[in-house]
């Protein structure tokens, strides 16, 4: 893929894997929205499992790059690249996450992109790679997270905030769950993007995802009432979980 991009002369780069299939209109519609915005250096479009269920669903412009504290905001086959900036930042795919690293590395040097219609159709198969090492690539998907969260608020994680982005459950202690609302509140502080209400959104799903991780709440979850990125309904609504 690398090679393939470093070849090409085009003004954009094209994303595609041979067992899916892209509608008729792609390309068409991805290069007009990519001249209409020539801030954005990549985007992407929604896309439909062969059997037309939705495979992704629409994320407003100012909260894709600030979603990728949760998970990949694109679905790689369905990508256009700005040529000028892989060039300009000397940028590669690397690693088993390779469009995920991509996006880690572009967000802080680009403006990201959403065509909000469906120009792809995805195959999933019980032969994919991304089944057959799926151990491997998660845990590259937690240090692509940590690495992302410590681009964003320009300081190296404590051990402690790099266990939020694991998949293990933990015990709650009382310094545990203010070191997750002390993180949220500086993630959301810091944002460098200018993107206030997207990310507000997403460090809120952050904080939520990795409150269901904690084991024996109780009484600690009380400290959810000083945590004003949560509405009022849904602090009181995790405070009753945790109990129950």
């Amino acid at each position: 893929m690398n090679i393939g991009i470093n070849l090409s002369k085009g003004t954009y780069i094209v994303r595609m894997d041979a067992d899916d299939f892209s509608f008729p209109s792609r390309l068409e519609s991805q290069v007009a929205y990519m001249e209409q915005n020539p801030e954005i250096g990549v985007s992407g479009a929604l896309a439909e499992y062969f059997d037309g269920k939705n495979f992704n669903e629409k994320v407003p412009k100012n909260a894709l790059i600030s979603s990728l504290i949760n998970h990949c905001c694109f679905v790689h086959p369905s990508v256009i690249l700005r040529k000028s900036v892989i060039d300009r930042h000397n940028l590669e795919y690397q690693g088993l996450l390779e469009d995920y690293y991509m996006w880690t590395e572009m967000s802080f040097l680009t403006d990201f992109g959403m065509l909000n219609e469906v120009l792809i159709k995805y195959r999933i198969s019980d032969t994919q790679v991304s089944k057959s090492v799926k151990c491997e690539r998660e845990s590259e998907m937690y240090k692509l997270q940590i690495h992302f969260a410590e681009k964003w608020i320009n300081r190296p994680l404590s051990d402690s905030e790099k266990s939020f982005f694991s998949s293990h459950t933990k015990k709650l202690s009382y310094r545990l769950f203010a070191d997750l609302i002390a993180l949220c509140k500086e993630l959301s502080f810091k944002e460098p993007w200018s993107q206030k209400d997207g990310v507000r959104v997403n460090v809120g799903k952050f904080f939520i995802r990795t409150f269901y991780k904690f084991e024996k709440l109780f009484f600690n979850s009380f400290l959810l009432f000083s945590f004003d990125l949560l509405s009022i309904r849904e602090r009181i609504s995790l405070i009753r979980k945790s109990f129950f």
